[in-house]
């Protein structure tokens, strides 16, 4: 099956994936959605428009903990061994949310928090960041476990990727390569190399959040089978269009349209680097029938 059927619609739409799902909620003004789990799961909330109230139980070896508050408008808040959530429309204008869970928990480092009631919206930003890597400044992980991103992260990320070396920065929410859930964003500027690649063994979602980038899916000959240009959906406020999931073992490439992209990517842990195959295929050839092919769309 073509992996771009896998687009997300207008209204509630649910994409299951191989270790996690991803549920697109719109939720009028006072609307409520509630869920409960018989196991504790990882999942993040992800405002993409509107503002919505939280409340959340997780359950550890320390007892239960009440996780409470409200996120706003392009802000991205990840919870830990939850067992039951309750999400309601707080704004004047439909809230727009993704609920994203992992299908189990295997981080032994999450949810060590005491019993109790946390407010959620007064976390500390993940603007207080560690460096994967002292010399470039590419891979960044949240300091705190629980750490709140909002638009001067994203932000953050779109003004920093001009200084780096590769043309390329992410934060990295999970709290290490053994998560059982990796949620990932991104900003890439147009010098960045992004080859043709494939992994064996995980599916993954792309979600284009400003910008714009052609997916394009390669076949073994280096021929692509199909393409699809992805607007982001913080300036389009549209998520149909900047959203696609990539199945494993499927050959994809991504063309940097704008100057520079934000992106968020989710997946599953661990990470492997040799489950990861690069393609052999040529990418100026790509990327020369990609922008041809744009550049006709745009004479339409």
């Amino acid at each position: 099956m073509s992996s771009l059927t896998n687009q997300v619609s207008a209204e509630n739409s649910l994409v299951e994936s191989e270790g996690f799902s991803e549920l697109f909620l719109e939720l009028a003004p006072g609307e409520e959605y509630l869920t409960s789990s018989d196991s504790p799961l990882d999942l993040s909330l992800f405002v993409l428009s509107g503002g919505v109230s939280v409340k959340a139980k997780t359950l550890s070896r320390l007892g239960e903990t009440l996780f409470f508050g409200s996120l706003h408008e392009q802000e991205y808040k990840r919870l830990h061994s939850i067992i039951d959530i309750h999400i309601k429309c707080n704004s004047n204008l439909f809230a727009r949310v993704i609920l994203t869970r992992a299908s189990s928990t295997q981080n032994p480092r999450a949810n060590q928090h005491p019993p109790g009631a946390i407010d959620i919206s007064v976390s500390q930003s993940a603007i207080t960041l560690s460096p994967q890597n002292d010399k470039s400044l590419e891979v960044l992980r949240s300091t705190e476990e629980d750490s709140l991103l909002g638009q001067r992260d994203f932000n953050f990320l779109l003004k920093r990727v001009t200084d780096t070396p590769n043309g390329k920065i992410r934060i990295c929410t999970h709290a290490d390569d053994n998560s059982s859930l990796h949620e990932m964003f991104m900003s890439f500027d147009r010098r960045v190399n992004y080859p043709p690649m494939s992994h064996s063994d995980k599916d993954e979602t792309f979600l284009l959040l400003r910008g714009e980038v052609c997916y394009a899916e390669i076949a073994s000959d280096g021929e692509i089978t199909q393409m699809f240009f992805l607007r982001g959906c913080f300036e389009s406020r549209d998520w149909t269009t900047a959203y696609c999931k990539i199945p494993a073992r499927t050959t994809h490439y991504l063309e940097i349209i704008s100057n520079e992209i934000l992106a968020k990517e989710t997946t599953t842990g661990p990470f492997l680097p040799q489950m990861t195959q690069i393609s052999a295929a040529n990418t100026k050839v790509l990327s020369t029938t990609i922008l041809e092919t744009y550049k006709k769309r745009l004479e339409k």
